[in-house]
């Protein structure tokens, strides 16, 4: 596999990565807001019953304030558990480049086929064809050529140089040039 298939792998499996986050994340603050709403029925009711007794005199004020204290308090939450539900679908629809309907998730997650873990022989050879090891792997050869290179460079060098001239004439003064050599 050359570089770029590896790098392409590894991107493959990241955007699988982050669509299942956010899709787990959307599928969770939908079912959190619908459990608050499920909650506030028993809360309001609660409200209701307290509002009677304290009517009719048989409880003080305090518990109906807690009592709509504690609904504001689920009005909060729904607000939050919202919120996050539309960052998660925004970031699904960014992540597939596409705009999805407003679908209500399903309420069940499906039950995922597994199978037994390999053993420790087969471990090995499953864990080298992930693309994130692969890569690890072309670093780590890089690094090992990059350091034979320096080792060559730093090795210490011989040589010897010998040039010879021949040179032709006369010196000013009539005698002949001799020639030249040099090691």
């Amino acid at each position: 596999q050359t570089l770029e298939d590896i790098k392409r792998d590894q991107r493959v499996l990241v955007l699988k990565q982050q669509v299942e986050h956010s899709w787990l994340n959307a599928w969770y603050w939908q079912t959190y807001r619908d459990l608050i709403e499920e909650d506030r029925v028993f809360l309001t009711q609660m409200r209701d019953f307290i509002q009677t007794i304290y009517e009719s005199g048989g409880k003080d004020q305090s518990d109906l304030i807690g009592a709509e204290l504690e609904l504001v308090k689920l009005d909060e939450s729904v607000l939050e558990a919202h919120k996050q539900y539309e960052i998660s679908r925004h970031r699904l629809n960014t992540l597939a480049n596409f705009v999805f309907p407003e679908l209500r998730l399903a309420t069940e997650l499906n039950v995922l086929p597994h199978s037994d873990l390999p053993s420790e022989n087969q471990l090995l050879p499953l864990l080298m064809q992930h693309p994130d090891i692969q890569l690890f792997d072309v670093g780590i050869a890089q690094l090992s050529d990059r350091t034979q290179l320096m080792a060559q460079d730093t090795r210490p060098q011989w040589g010897m140089e010998l040039s010879y001239g021949l040179r032709h004439g006369d010196n000013p003064n009539g005698s002949s040039r001799s020639d030249l050599l040099t090691a």
